[in-house]
């Protein structure tokens, strides 16, 4: 049963990434505050990664550190996949 509920966990983590990614995209199209755009991302960013490891957990029944996990990806990988959007949008002047 566990594992039924972390297929179903991932898929959710995997729905949400792509919703921040699609809401990063389309706050940054209509010029809004690059902080705006960040907080956006991050909170669902943040509730991707839990659905994903919490997921993970469930299938594997091997405890995963959350401290070791997320904090790093929330901290560094957050502002990094940020600026990386942000780099290319500029790049291809996808911005009005």
């Amino acid at each position: 049963m566990d594992v039924f509920f972390g297929y179903g966990l991932i898929i959710i983590g995997l729905i949400i990434f792509i919703l921040a990614l699609w809401a990063f995209i389309e706050v940054t199209l209509d010029n809004c505050d690059y902080i705006y755009r960040s907080l956006i991302f991050n909170k669902l960013y943040i509730i991707a990664i839990l659905c994903l490891l919490l997921g993970y957990m469930l299938i594997s029944k091997k405890p995963v550190l959350f401290v070791l996990w997320v904090l790093p990806i929330y901290f560094f990988g957050s502002m990094t996949i940020v600026m990386l959007l942000d780099y290319l949008l500029d790049l291809f002047e996808l911005k009005k």
